[in-house]
């Protein structure tokens, strides 16, 4: 991909997530892009979510969202903790990048029940393009070896 193009894809990006709510982690990437949120997803739970987004043949913002913690509705103090997991995942994205910041995410998914652990795909996300990281399952998954095939003889 050429620096133009690239620069194209990440402005298209920016362009379909101005004034959505949603923050994008840095630098943005031309094909897909990732962010961790936190909110209410009604008068009574937060949520805690890591998304995954891409653009579809009409540069229209699509995306996955996995689920990796719920709070309930005990104010301030659900709040502080959804805050506190949140700016934790952000800190482990900026010190030690997209792949450690997803592993993060994928053991809290797990932890909520969200996502099996010894699922078979591997994947966080299931939709879209392919990601730019890869699990700790995935990378569990790849170090299972199987035997090779031997013949015995009797």
């Amino acid at each position: 991909m050429t620096n133009a193009n690239r620069s194209v894809g990440e402005d298209k990006f920016r362009q379909a997530f101005d004034g959505k709510g949603f923050q994008l982690l840095e630098p943005v990437d031309p094909m897909v892009n990732y962010s961790f949120e936190a909110g209410a997803v009604d008068p009574w739970t937060l949520e805690l979510t890591a998304s995954k987004w891409w653009l579809d043949e009409q540069d229209r913002p699509t995306g996955q969202q996995v689920t990796l913690a719920t709070y309930d509705s005990e104010w301030p103090t659900s709040k502080d903790e959804a805050t506190e997991d949140l700016d934790k995942l952000r800190q482990t994205y900026e010190k030690a990048g997209l792949e450690s910041a997803m592993q993060q995410a994928e053991a809290m998914a797990v932890r909520e029940g969200s996502i099996k652990v010894d699922r078979p795909d591997g994947r966080l996300f299931t939709e879209g393009p392919e990601d730019r990281f890869q699990t700790q399952r995935q990378l569990d998954l790849s170090q299972q070896v199987s035997p090779p095939d031997v013949e015995m003889d009797l």
